[in-house]
């Protein structure tokens, strides 16, 4: 997705998901949809849930994925609960 973000037409990684994946954002989860039904992941490390994708500039990403609710409970354990999850990895220099 790197290669797809332009910080010209994309201000934050919100608007980027939201122009170039917006499925992303509009799964339900067990019937419910809204911020709180993803978690969102800076290099592993969850930092809230939508919300926070409107901090971060596309700039900061190298790499943006999604993973359902399953594969992020695999991943993360109890602690994503039942959360799809949008993983952001920065650039490592």
């Amino acid at each position: 997705m790197a290669a797809e973000l332009d910080p010209a037409r994309q201000a934050t990684l919100y608007d980027a998901v939201q122009q170039l994946r917006p499925f992303w954002l509009t799964r339900s989860v067990r019937g419910r949809t809204g911020e709180n039904t993803i978690a969102v992941y800076l290099d592993g490390q969850v930092i809230g849930n939508l919300s926070a994708l409107r901090r971060l500039t596309v700039t900061s990403a190298q790499r943006i994925l999604y993973m359902s609710p399953t594969e992020a409970q695999t991943r993360f354990g109890p602690r994503n609960g039942d959360r799809a999850a949008i993983l952001i990895e920065t650039e490592r220099p």
